[in-house]
């Protein structure tokens, strides 16, 4: 009997180096896709880093900036101006919106009835870091940290009354009993950018209406207007 001849043959080496090489194409593609998953989720991460770290602060300083001015039942007091200017005339420390703005904050208010005096927090920028200080004396401390955020703007202005249309007047001034009443406007902004992608940027801008101020420096019904 003749043994069979076997018709099975070896792949040959042009057919080993096509299939290397589609195997190559292919891995390389989910490597490619792999790299750019990654890529977009670290993007994604240091957004949601900066939005969540600018958001903070601004909420941390229109809190504040909403209760100056706090007293317990007597409103008569200065409430707010810039951290180094005079707190006599707190009203010329905060430029209008269309005159200006400015970078530094103090605020003043008691923080619950039994207090016996006021508490002060300040905000500025420097050096691209947004720092806080509680107390009219002492050292800043930074509030945003400068590794992953850098900030570019940190504005605060008063928005204008208007007397010749009180209804479109964001900041309202009411002649009330001898005193001249102010529920001042303020426009906050602060811009930022990611320290190690500048290419991620946030801009948030919020306002804030005090309602406890009295402008002692008023003491006409004319000039309350």
């Amino acid at each position: 009997m003749k043994n069979a001849v076997s018709t099975q043959r070896g792949v040959s080496l042009v057919e080993l180096m096509v299939s290397i090489t589609i195997g190559l194409l292919i891995m390389a593609a989910i490597l490619s896709l792999f790299t750019s998953t990654i890529g977009v989720n670290s993007t994604y991460l240091r957004a949601t880093q900066l939005n969540h770290e600018v958001r903070s602060v601004m909420a941390a300083v229109a809190r504040d900036l909403r209760r100056a001015g706090y007293n317990g039942t007597n409103f008569d007091m200065p409430a707010w101006r810039a951290y180094s200017g005079s707190i006599t005339d707190p009203a010329a420390d905060i430029p209008l919106c269309d005159e200006g703005a400015t970078s530094e904050l103090a605020v003043r208010y008691f923080l619950n009835d039994e207090d016996a005096a006021q508490s002060t927090f300040a905000y500025r920028l420097n050096n691209n870091v947004i720092q806080t200080r509680t107390g009219e004396t002492g050292t800043f401390s930074a509030l945003t940290d400068p590794n992953t955020t850098e900030i570019t703007i940190f504005a605060l202005c008063k928005e204008p009354s208007n007397p010749t249309d009180p209804e479109k007047a964001r900041t309202i001034r009411r002649w009330v009993e001898g005193k001249c009443l102010e529920w001042p406007y303020f426009r906050i902004e602060i811009n930022a950018q990611h320290a190690r992608d500048p290419k991620l940027t946030t801009d948030v801008i919020d306002g804030v209406l005090l309602r406890n101020v009295i402008l002692t420096s008023i003491t006409q019904e004319t000039a309350c207007n």
